[in-house]
């Protein structure tokens, strides 16, 4: 599990960093999505940002599952995805 890309820098002023999290970090309480997944977006952020480059996040893929009887899909990765949405306007992405 990665938690930091400071040791792995190669950005740089004027690259753009795409990244997407979700489906594997869902497998881990500490990461339930709006604490520890939100707080490694926002260290992800801060990092990229001070190689000069640019954030942006992509949402994560839908996890569609049927629901309990069967009528409808459950979206497993929406909190995940909230959570991407919800760190826009805090961090400008």
């Amino acid at each position: 599990m990665v938690t930091t890309i400071s040791s792995r820098r190669t950005s740089s002023a004027g690259d753009y960093c795409i990244f997407q999290f979700g489906h594997n970090d869902a497998k881990f309480s500490h990461l339930a999505a709006d604490t520890g997944y939100t707080d490694n977006l926002r260290t992800f952020i801060d990092e990229v940002r001070s190689f000069g480059a640019t954030p942006i996040i992509v949402t994560p893929l839908a996890g569609n599952t049927w629901n309990s009887d069967k009528t409808a899909y459950d979206d497993t990765m929406l909190s995940y995805a909230d959570a991407c949405k919800k760190s826009q306007p805090k961090s400008n992405v």
